[in-house]
């Protein structure tokens, strides 16, 4: 399998145009080659529930592969942060640290989330019943190191996620996904922290987001997105008397007359 895996890097190599889109005999070779070698593979977490099945690779293979997904980034000049050197996982996703440039684009990130937040009061009064309408990220307590270095798999509290392509090879509707987190180690619930997972589209705008937020011992999921041309806060849930998550605002039951809170 080595020797096929090395083949097709070769080729690569030699004619980066022809495995760009001229023809797709690399890339499916590739991808054929990934599939055998993800066999053994075991599921990372890279997102807040969300998991990513690694690829079991050579040192070689893995940086090959690491190159590749920085030079399928270059792809899309749109996104404001700054492409740097990265590591693969599998599945054609890997991630990168936030150096001082992408940072800065997390704080104006940030920002901008926090100015919605401060849009949940006004929001239906079923919000007022059910979690806080205070809250604030405060971008300083972001961190951005590993909370143990136990093992390669283990990713920083913080980080950047590259996923140029799908599994299936077409062109991913969001290529870069921010990741933050403001808690050092696990999850307190009676702790105020703050994680969120920022979702970048071909054309480099923030379009989707999923804040995960935890105040006065309540925990809350703000789903932001697109709906129109507006980015505005769509849904809201948090967790029932039993522990299960469900939603108890939806912007879309604003334009609706079947739903009562009462």
């Amino acid at each position: 399998m080595r020797n096929i895996y090395d083949f097709i890097i070769n080729v690569w190599k030699e004619n980066k145009a022809y495995y760009r889109g001229e023809s797709s005999f690399v890339e499916e070779k590739l991808d054929r080659v990934q599939e055998v070698s993800d066999s053994n593979s075991v599921k990372i977490p890279v997102l807040f529930g969300s998991r990513v099945e690694k690829s079991f690779l050579s040192k070689k293979q893995k940086h090959q592969l690491s190159v590749l997904i920085e030079d399928e980034m270059k792809n899309f000049p749109c996104l404001p942060y700054q492409i740097c050197n990265c590591s693969y996982i599998g599945e054609h996703v890997a991630w990168t640290t936030y150096n001082l440039t992408n940072k800065r684009c997390l704080q104006l990130a940030i920002e901008e989330l926090n100015l919605h937040l401060k849009t949940i009061k006004d929001l239906d009064d079923v919000v007022k019943r059910v979690i806080p309408t205070d809250y604030h990220i405060k971008f300083d307590e972001i961190f951005y190191e590993f909370t143990n270095c136990t093992s390669e798999d283990n990713l920083p509290r913080s980080y950047i996620l590259y996923r140029p392509k799908t599994k299936n090879g077409k062109i991913a509707k969001y290529p870069l996904i921010a990741y933050f987190d403001t808690a050092k180690t696990a999850k307190n619930p009676n702790e105020e922290n703050y994680c969120g997972e920022l979702y970048y589209s071909v054309n480099g705008e923030l379009c989707d987001a999923r804040l995960h937020c935890w105040k006065h011992g309540i925990y809350s999921q703000i789903i932001l997105g697109m709906v129109g041309r507006s980015f505005i806060i769509k849904k809201i849930k948090s967790h029932d008397k039993n522990g299960k998550l469900f939603t108890f605002y939806d912007c879309k039951w604003a334009f609706t007359d079947y739903i009562d809170f009462a």
